[in-house]
């Protein structure tokens, strides 16, 4: 017997971004969850001064994010905002969420 996981969930057919868990502390819970995006979405996180802070890609309609900028440093506490756009399906959304490392 084995058990697999996986992040591949069907996308879905409009942009409902939600992120969780809020407050995300990349220190204890390691993973922020980014939900609700159309197929083959680009996922861009920033700042909110627009400061760029890391891209993802997802094929289905999550996506995980590991806390860390570009760099592979750990955002320092605010709040971020998440921007979600597809080439498939031309849509596009706007999230956020905070970071708040204890």
């Amino acid at each position: 017997m084995s058990i697999a996981q996986s992040n591949s969930v069907v996308a879905t057919d409009k942009y409902d971004i939600e992120c969780y868990p809020q407050p995300f502390d990349p220190t204890a819970h390691k993973i922020l969850f980014i939900d609700g995006l159309e197929e083959n979405s680009n996922v861009t996180i920033m700042g909110t001064d627009g400061t760029f802070i890391n891209a993802l890609n997802a094929k289905g309609r999550v996506v995980s994010w590991d806390g860390k900028d570009i760099n592979g440093n750990l955002v320092a506490n605010g709040a971020y905002i998440v921007v979600g756009s597809s080439a498939t399906t031309k849509g596009g959304a706007v999230g956020k969420f905070a970071v708040l490392r204890k």
